[in-house]
């Protein structure tokens, strides 16, 4: 009998809690003080308007095919950008330029709006790291800059205040990243009023290939950087001696993506079966190419993959041209992907004031061709021909 009035008590003390649970959570629920704070919180943060959504990368980017490498180019033209409150702004100090812009390229179109990606640099370090930005045009000769990355010391890569080269390749664009010294090296004089030091260079140790996602041309993202290369049992690390990484340049080919670092005898070139920076790169030369832009294109009923570039004047096709004994052999010096001429389409000058230029292939089977001028004062502006 015990035991059943027991039972009975448990049951009631049971139900009696589980019903002041739900007169609490009711009561919480039109608590008009939580209502009106969380109207509060939620006008304070306002929703980010969404961007537009794009398909999902692929591990290794498809190249563009040019179609045509001959088909006319259109008249030049010159755009310019609005800065938006965003720090690309030029800056001298006794005449001595201390930040300005570098390079362009074009990126895919993408709802009705053309997409450029370009670099910002400065000659020395301080408080602002070197910008990898995009630019918007919606329509007419000037955009608006949309989107940066500021390559501070709180950066994933590190930081770097000399952002340089880029080419695209896909849907990934790879940058030069670059330390320049304290010292501006314009002038003696300069370099030693400003930073009252007698070091005369530009370079650091510390320079890497930067990869940026770019499958949403208006918002960019980062993705890794590299800067060594597996040699035999060992890497081979870019930037020691007196090594510049100021040009890049990248392609595929034969199941393989080639990246060269720096020029000549300072630069080195490696290979991967796969374009990431976390995949390991082999040593096939130690020597760099020019900054050439990376194509895949049509020409005499046949499809080529090598590289383009831009002379000023005329645009320059060329082939990888493969020696077969020197397709296996990874870890020694070796020409095993040099490059043999195709076409040339004849142009007109572009931008006698230039002195870096990009060709850019798009997925409709077109191409354009950039040109920038470094250390350029004041405006914020490029030149480009298209087809």
């Amino acid at each position: 009998m015990k035991s059943r009035k027991l039972k009975f008590v448990v049951l009631l003390l049971t139900v009696g809690m589980l019903a002041l649970g739900i007169l609490m959570t009711n009561h919480q629920a039109v608590d008009p003080q939580a209502e009106q704070f969380e109207m509060l919180v939620e006008n304070a943060y306002p929703p980010l308007p969404q961007l537009p959504t794009f398909d999902p990368p692929i591990p290794n980017p498809k190249m563009d095919l040019i179609k045509n490498p001959l088909a006319n180019l259109s008249a030049e033209r010159e755009v310019r950008l609005r800065r938006n409150s965003f720090p690309l702004h030029y800056h001298s100090w006794l005449g001595i330029h201390t930040q300005h812009l570098q390079a362009m390229i074009k990126l895919p179109d993408a709802n009705g709006k053309q997409y450029y990606m370009g670099t910002y640099s400065q000659n020395h370090s301080d408080s602002e790291g070197g910008m990898v930005f995009v630019a918007e045009v919606s329509s007419g000769n000037t955009g608006d800059v949309i989107w940066i990355d500021e390559l501070t010391a709180e950066h994933l890569s590190g930081g770097y205040n000399h952002p340089g080269d880029l080419h695209k390749i896909g849907n990934y664009v790879i940058v030069a990243g670059q330390n320049w010294s304290e010292c501006i090296q314009d002038s003696f004089f300069g370099c030693l009023l400003h930073t009252q030091s007698f070091i005369l260079t530009k370079r650091s140790d510390l320079q890497n290939v930067l990869f940026y996602d770019v499958v949403n041309p208006a918002k960019p993202k980062y993705i890794g950087q590299l800067n060594r290369c597996l040699e035999g049992n060992d890497y081979r690390q870019f930037g020691s001696d007196s090594q510049e990484i100021d040009t890049i340049s990248v392609a595929h080919s034969n199941g393989y993506y080639y990246l060269s670092f720096g020029r000549g005898e300072d630069g080195l070139k490696c290979r991967s079966t796969t374009f990431d920076p976390n995949a390991q790169w082999e040593v096939i030369d130690k020597t760099g190419d020019s900054g050439d832009s990376p194509a895949y294109f049509y020409y005499g009923g046949k499809s080529y993959v090598g590289k383009a570039s831009f002379d000023g004047t005329n645009v320059v096709f060329k082939k990888f041209r493969f020696r077969q004994e020197d397709t296996n052999r990874l870890t020694e010096n070796t020409n095993a992907a040099d490059m043999e001429e195709v076409v040339t389409e004849k142009t007109s000058p572009m931008g006698y004031w230039a002195n870096h230029y990009s060709v850019s292939s798009l997925p409709d089977g077109s191409y354009c061709v950039l040109s920038t001028k470094v250390v350029s004062k004041g405006d914020l502006f490029f030149k480009e021909k298209c087809q």
